[in-house]
């Protein structure tokens, strides 16, 4: 699990998603709706990272993203936690089959699903209309 080599993998492909969407209509407006949320509530500091998010700048930082990533998956990965949507023109018996054989795996650790205290919305925005405009 988790190699040093698969890490760089999937940093990759986390940056080349970012470099074909940055230009998307759907990634401006996402960036809206986080500005209009409450700064401490980590909804607002979700994104989509790239090359600099992901190694640069923690490395910088002395920051062990790697680490971090086996911290996360040892803490949170848990299939209580999860939820799982399944869309295919395959036929139910068969989308079965794969939900048990991929998922069905995923160990139940019981974590406690984590609460946040602060209120999503940023007040400041409240009653206000944002327009994009292209």
């Amino acid at each position: 699990h988790f190699n040093e080599g698969a890490t760089d993998k999937e940093v990759n492909a986390v940056d080349s998603e970012f470099r074909k969407t940055i230009q998307h209509d759907s990634r401006r407006h996402y960036e809206l709706f986080k500005r209009t949320l409450h700064g401490d509530h980590p909804v607002s500091q979700f994104s989509c990272g790239n090359r600099i998010t992901l190694v640069d700048n923690p490395s910088h930082d002395g920051t062990n993203v790697r680490q971090q990533l086996l911290d996360f998956y040892k803490n949170f990965y848990s299939a209580n936690l999860m939820s799982l949507c399944l869309l295919s023109n395959e036929p139910p018996e068969k989308l079965i089959e794969y939900a048990k054989k991929y998922f069905e795996p995923i160990v139940n650790k019981n974590v406690v699903k984590p609460t946040f205290s602060t209120d999503i919305t940023n007040r400041k925005y409240v009653g206000h209309i944002l327009r994009v405009v292209p």
